[in-house]
């Protein structure tokens, strides 16, 4: 939306798409630099990414039955991105049907991936509200929620591996590896990878898009090095994180439909980074009251003085109670933080926007993700860039309900031109 980046002025992005991207942030002293120097371009992850594609595990039985076992896969890949990933559940319904299948597979994938970090957090909250005692156990039937975590991204990364045909690569047990060794352990869970409808179903589109490997594993990296990130240093770390979550997600999704363009992935790579920046700020209240988390980088709550416990503990207003002066200066010192990282996540998706008639026409369908973030943008600034405002973070109410219709319409519309 204008309002929220006309502050910006982004530099002029440079040949090589997703190699480097610069952005003006909201004040001359703030420059933020995606990459100064990267060492591989989108084209040359997809060159050196090895296509010795399996097809992925096969049920035994009469096609009837595989078939079946398909679209029962689809079916809960569907439903999992429409419980945990709204925007993407709309936007799936609007990509070309014979891309459903794989972007729905991808989202799942992301879901399931970004999942692991919410997981272990809430476990630790969990133990340290009961006092330590009586642990409870994760998927894997530990009780450490950071060796449950790991061990669940490793999962996932030798599920790839898998997929992609290169067993050898997966944790397996050597010679002389007892079964209750780690490898050993990780071993053990290969049988469980082949009863997931999420991996057969994106087992499916590797072998049938030809999804580039780097890129899953990319976003895997990237979920993973999260994993210690309690909050952000700077600006840069978090555009750093969104082009390697979010920006790969659309290089795939791009895939899905049959582009690898370099004008497609260097519009990919700005959107991603401004979807990014707008999940760290639509999560900012979640993570801060569930998971103990902050999403607004410690540089920008140092600039503008907001005291980090505000946050976390919001106050309440209910009830006619009024603020206090410090928190008045609290909520207002948290705007400017949430405006200025808004104006940054505007200038990029800004900049994808004004570059997409680039896109090829049946590629920018992958694209329609980012509506709902300019959505979430203008809302955002309707209330004055107050995170912690009941519009913004109540689900149910016939205002949200007109917000969700808005962007439905906003969707609908984007689809039918082509232009988010």
């Amino acid at each position: 939306p204008q309002a929220t980046h006309h502050d910006h002025n982004p530099e002029q992005h440079p040949p090589n798409a997703a190699t480097m991207i610069r952005c003006m942030a909201p004040t001359a002293s703030l420059l933020v630099l995606f990459e100064n120097q990267c060492k591989l371009s989108v084209k040359s992850m997809r060159t050196l990414t090895t296509r010795n594609l399996s097809g992925g595990p096969e049920p035994a039985g009469a096609n009837a039955d595989a078939e079946s076992l398909r679209k029962s896969d689809h079916a809960h890949c569907v439903d999992l991105v429409r419980q945990r990933d709204l925007d993407g559940y709309l936007c799936g319904l609007l990509m070309p049907p014979a891309s459903r299948a794989p972007f729905f597979a991808l989202r799942a994938f992301n879901v399931e991936v970004a999942s692991v970090k919410d997981g272990g957090a809430m476990m630790r909250q969990t133990r340290n509200a009961g006092g330590g005692g009586g642990a409870a156990l994760d998927d894997f039937g530990v009780s450490d929620s950071t060796l449950g975590q790991r061990l669940r991204i490793q999962w996932w990364r030798d599920g790839l591996a898998e997929m992609y045909g290169d067993e050898d690569e997966a944790s397996g047990v050597g010679a002389g590896e007892s079964a209750a060794s780690p490898a050993g352990f990780m071993s053990s869970q290969s049988s469980s990878r082949k009863l997931n409808p999420v991996v057969r179903e994106l087992s499916r589109a590797v072998a049938e898009s030809g999804l580039t490997r780097r890129f899953l594993e990319r976003l895997v990296d990237a979920r993973e090095a999260d994993l210690d990130v309690g909050q952000p240093d700077t600006v840069l770390d978090v555009v750093r994180y969104a082009e390697a979550t979010q920006s790969s997600l659309l290089y795939l999704s791009l895939e899905c439909v049959g582009v690898r363009h370099s004008d497609a992935d260097e519009v990919a790579s700005y959107a991603g980074v401004g979807l990014g920046l707008v999940g760290a700020l639509r999560s900012s209240v979640y993570r801060a009251a569930a998971l103990g988390e902050l999403s607004v980088p410690a540089e920008l709550m140092e600039k503008h003085g907001v005291p980090r416990d505000y946050l976390m503990n919001p106050p309440r207003t209910d009830m006619g109670r009024e603020l206090t002066t410090e928190e008045i200066a609290a909520d207002a010192a948290l705007r400017e933080a949430v405006k200025e990282m808004a104006h940054t996540a505007g200038a990029y998706l800004s900049k994808a926007r004004g570059m997409q008639t680039k896109v090829p026409k049946e590629g920018r369908a992958a694209l329609l993700p980012a509506v709902g973030a300019l959505t979430y943008l203008r809302q955002l600034e309707g209330v004055g860039f107050d995170v912690l405002h009941h519009d913004l973070l109540n689900r149910d109410g016939f205002k949200v309900h007109m917000e969700k219709l808005k962007t439905t319409i906003s969707l609908g519309r984007a689809w039918a031109t082509g232009v988010f």
